[in-house]
């Protein structure tokens, strides 16, 4: 038998999408410590919070990410030497909860632009890196002037 036949199957590829979102915090939040003006400064306590998301139409498994920020001055505080944090799994379309990476900024980091490192990690599907440019600005010094009287009786 000689038999032929083209059959045309029509397929739809879905996979988790990673993402995420960050605010920084300068005082603004429980655990930052700054003049709360929304500009990272010498001498704060600053925390990342990082919101991430699987924006892709499958669901993320064991999903891991990191912060890195490698710059003279700038070190992770908070006592966790562990630097990925683990999510667990992400609905499609769906964010995780968010978490928090604080770090101190010392006096002695020089004010100019600095990079923070995101990568997440799924099992199965690709993970994510991205590189996110920062500004360090220098301390913001508030003078105040304090006037004593005393009177003499």
């Amino acid at each position: 038998i000689n038999y032929k036949k083209t059959i045309y199957l029509e397929s739809y590829y879905r996979k988790p999408d990673l993402d995420f979102d960050y605010t920084v915090y300068d005082g603004t939040s429980e655990g930052s410590r700054g003049n709360q003006n929304g500009i990272i400064e010498q001498s704060e306590n600053i925390e990342i919070e990082i919101l991430p998301q699987n924006m892709g139409e499958f669901t993320a498994e064991d999903v891991t990410f990191s912060v890195t920020i490698d710059y003279k001055g700038i070190l992770p505080t908070g006592g966790s030497k562990e630097k990925w944090k683990h999510i667990g799994r992400i609905p499609p379309n769906s964010n995780s909860k968010p978490v928090k990476y604080p770090f101190i900024i010392q006096r002695s980091a020089k004010p100019g632009s600095f990079q923070m490192v995101v990568e997440m990690e799924q099992s199965i599907f690709p993970g994510l890196k991205r590189a996110i440019t920062l500004n360090l600005e220098e301390e913001n010094v508030e003078a105040h002037t304090i006037i004593f009287t005393h009177t003499i009786s």
